[in-house]
């Protein structure tokens, strides 16, 4: 699998977003007004984010961090969206796993599903066969860079400097019954950078 990131890949793909990207989804989507599920929730930023926005979030992962969060559980996202059939889905997902969580989301039920993802995913020849049953609604382009290392945690180089991811990030949208063959969408505004 090509590398996603500046870091060393993790071997579970746990990259945490901060929340300050999540809360700039907010700002362009509608509100969710059913309950939001992510699937792939690692170690849980979504739903407390959309919790603090005032929206009925929970989430799970396949690994169990032991994080005491009552709004997570564990579970396998394929089993977990079948069983719990959400409305909404909002996720970083595995970057290997994403195009399953649009349509094991989808075929359970799911109304709209936004997806955190380079932005280079809307390229490839296969990935355009792929659009083109499953078009995004919208696409949206963060106006500054989205830093996920793993877990969480900064990554300290030998130089004693930071290292920071160097891709582009952007929230894809899905929605049941779009029937465009192309999508809409724009910049997100600059957000502060607070997790």
């Amino acid at each position: 699998m090509a590398k996603v990131s500046a870091y060393d890949r993790d071997p579970h793909n746990f990259y945490v977003e901060p929340a300050w990207a999540v809360r700039a989804l907010l700002e362009v989507e509608r509100r969710f007004d059913r309950p939001v599920m992510d699937p792939c929730a690692g170690s849980g930023t979504v739903p407390p984010t959309l919790r603090a926005a005032g929206m009925d979030a929970y989430g799970c992962d396949l690994i169990d961090r032991d994080l005491g969060n009552p709004l997570l559980s564990t579970g396998c996202l394929r089993e977990t969206i079948r069983t719990w059939r959400p409305r909404n889905i909002v996720s970083n997902p595995p970057y290997d796993r994403w195009e399953e969580v649009v349509e094991i989301g989808f075929d359970a039920g799911a109304d709209r599903i936004c997806l955190l993802l380079p932005i280079r995913y809307v390229e490839g020849i296969e990935r355009a066969k792929w659009y083109r049953i499953f078009t995004p609604a919208r696409k949206w382009n963060f106006s500054q860079r989205v830093d996920m290392p793993p877990h969480g945690k900064p990554v300290v180089a030998q130089d004693g400097k930071k290292k920071r991811g160097n891709k582009q990030y952007a929230w894809f949208v899905w929605e049941r019954g779009w029937t465009e063959s192309h999508y809409q969408g724009g910049w997100l505004p600059i957000m502060e950078t607070t997790p």
